[in-house]
């Protein structure tokens, strides 16, 4: 009976990631890796629960070939757990540091007819509460112009702050940028090239599952940055978090090393 409740859970589980995936490609302003992966972890736990509910008995007959895949399959779990736990913690331990000289919006995608995904307002709204409060320091907006997009994503993000009243004058564009990595790279160049001898001191304005990657790459760029995690809408949590990991491991290995 135990087998069957946990054979049973990982198909209530593996339909839950369908449905966000599914969910997601109908949200999102197109298809990536955080759209496929809960859908395509939710087919896999669907089909070894049905597997394992009407042919019980080991999946695999060869033993050596059998404990090479469950060893792979137990660390790929280990791994999973400890970076999301990373992840959270990054997240809700964070705080801005009050005497930043700039603020850095990342981007996260606008639609077709320009207007802002809800992860992005998320990010621009909290970056707005900090910038009232804090009238001293810059921002920049950082996203250049995805695929199914009318033009880069910071134009959209200052015209957004200038819309609830940030002065134009306080926002720099940074139009160029694909990915976490170049935004740090280029906000920082642009420090560099516009506010020379200026502490590059910095409050990242980003997603809570982005907190602890995008700080690791700002730092790596010469920024001494903080954060402020911004909300994530809730249909989008398993995607974003799963996507997360993925990119905790790419910028582990190819960015940071």
């Amino acid at each position: 009976m135990p087998k069957k409740i946990f054979y049973f859970t990982l198909i209530f589980l593996g339909a839950l990631g369908i449905a966000a995936s599914l969910n997601s490609a109908l949200m999102s302003t197109g298809v990536g890796l955080g759209t496929v992966l809960p859908g395509a972890a939710g087919v896999v736990f669907i089909a070894y629960a049905l597997v394992r509910l009407l042919r019980p008995g080991n999946i695999i007959r060869i033993k050596p070939l059998r404990i090479a895949v469950t060893t792979a399959v137990v660390l790929g779990i280990i791994s999973f757990a400890a970076v999301e736990a990373v992840i959270v913690a990054a997240e809700n331990t964070c705080a801005p540091d009050e005497n930043a000289n700039f603020v850095i919006v990342p981007g996260a995608g606008i639609f077709p007819d320009g207007r802002l995904t809800l992860t992005l307002k998320n990010r621009l709204d909290t970056a707005y509460d900090y910038l009232a409060a804090h009238e001293y320091a810059a921002c920049f907006v950082s996203g250049g112009k995805g695929e199914n997009e009318p033009y880069p994503e910071s134009r959209a993000m200052k015209e957004y702050l200038v819309s609830r009243g940030v002065p134009a004058s306080r926002i720099i564009e940074e139009s160029a940028s694909e990915s976490t990595l170049q935004n740090m790279e280029f906000c920082s160049a642009i420090m560099d090239e516009r506010f020379p001898g200026t502490d590059k001191s910095a409050v990242i304005v980003t997603s809570g599952f982005h907190v602890f990657r995008a700080r690791l790459l700002a730092r790596k760029c010469g920024i001494e940055a903080s954060a402020i995690a911004a909300p994530t809408p809730w249909y989008l949590v398993i995607n974003n978090y799963m996507r997360e990991y993925v990119g905790v491991l790419h910028s582990s290995i190819f960015e940071l090393s």
